[in-house]
């Protein structure tokens, strides 16, 4: 029995509104009812505001969703669904809810294990998410209308050519630039952190124009070449990962690194926030989980290197 009057209810701050109307156009066609208050302030018609909130969000809804950011919770009706929220899952348990962090934060009173963590697989995925947390919590979801899906791909298109646009602007360069700044510096707060735990562990530094991370027997560092941009463009322009078969050097060259992934940089959903996206794979980075990546796969091989060394000294 359908006991719910919403699939779906989504609690977001107004700087995300965009990012949701795109996750509420993937979801319509197949979820039978979605609350997304731009579509519903009809609904809310000749009713006390503070309790139509509030039931939305903690009667009426078989499955919330919460894309958040830090101040979500703080303006005045994210407050109202915040507590609506909390009630719900205090009294029916969490599995009703799915959290997509927009900046890496997360609500205190969260478990960390309802945090959906898919964010690089982007909003398609987050999708799929939903509609399978619908299926679990004993609602149905349907096929999509031929129509509704030839309406759903032109406004996709037409998004994603938006957001294209973006890239070639004077505001794309500069956050370029911004990015690879924020990349260089979380390398620098990594090596130092581990450094203080562990002294040699890694080191870094900048070489010939690159800051780049090593741990003695192996580096990595982040590459762009700055003719791949204009003065109002960043298309064409890509952000390259080498490892090296040794310690970097000033004037290294491809014949002793690596090319471990490529990347660019592009406007997110939310045509405010900015990533990076893994050429082939389509995987999207934060700048510091860009980062992170690089020293995850230079801890990688060096302990496959001190393996291997280990192994040919158990053998001599």
């Amino acid at each position: 029995m359908n006991d719910y009057k919403y699939e779906v209810a989504i609690s977001c701050l107004k700087e995300d509104a965009s990012l949701v109307q795109q996750l509420y156009d993937l979801l319509q066609p197949r979820v039978r009812s979605i609350f997304f208050y731009p579509h519903n302030q009809a609904d809310l018609v000749a009713r006390d505001g503070l309790e139509a909130f509030q039931g939305v969000f903690r009667r009426e809804s078989r499955v919330v969703v919460v894309i958040y950011r830090e101040g979500w919770g703080q303006t005045r009706w994210t407050a109202v669904e915040e507590t609506a929220i909390k009630e719900m899952c205090f009294d029916a348990g969490w599995p009703r809810i799915v959290v997509y962090s927009e900046d890496e934060k997360i609500p205190k009173w969260l478990p960390q294990s309802y945090i959906w963590a898919g964010k690089r697989y982007g909003l398609p995925a987050l999708a799929s998410v939903i509609e399978q947390k619908v299926q679990e919590a004993g609602g149905a979801v349907g096929e999509e209308d031929v129509v509704a899906m030839a309406q759903r791909i032109q406004r996709s298109l037409v998004a994603a050519q938006a957001r294209e646009n973006l890239r070639s602007s004077v505001e794309a360069v500069q956050a370029a630039r911004a990015e690879r700044d924020a990349v260089n510096a979380r390398l620098a707060e990594l090596v130092s952190n581990l450094s203080a735990s562990d002294p040699g562990l890694l080191r870094g530094g900048d070489i010939a124009g690159q800051y780049t991370v090593g741990t003695g027997d192996v580096d990595v560092t982040f590459w762009v070449d700055p003719a791949d941009y204009t003065t109002n463009s960043i298309r064409g322009g890509k952000l390259t990962l080498f490892m090296s078969n040794g310690p970097l050097s000033f004037g290294w060259k491809d014949d002793v690194t690596l090319k471990v992934a490529r990347f660019e940089l592009e406007p997110a959903e939310d045509n405010v926030t900015w990533r990076w996206v893994e050429i082939g794979k389509g995987l999207h980075y934060s700048s510091v989980e860009l980062a992170d990546f690089a020293v995850r796969r230079l801890m990688d091989e060096h302990e496959r290197r001190r393996k291997a060394d280990l192994q040919r000294q158990r053998r001599s």
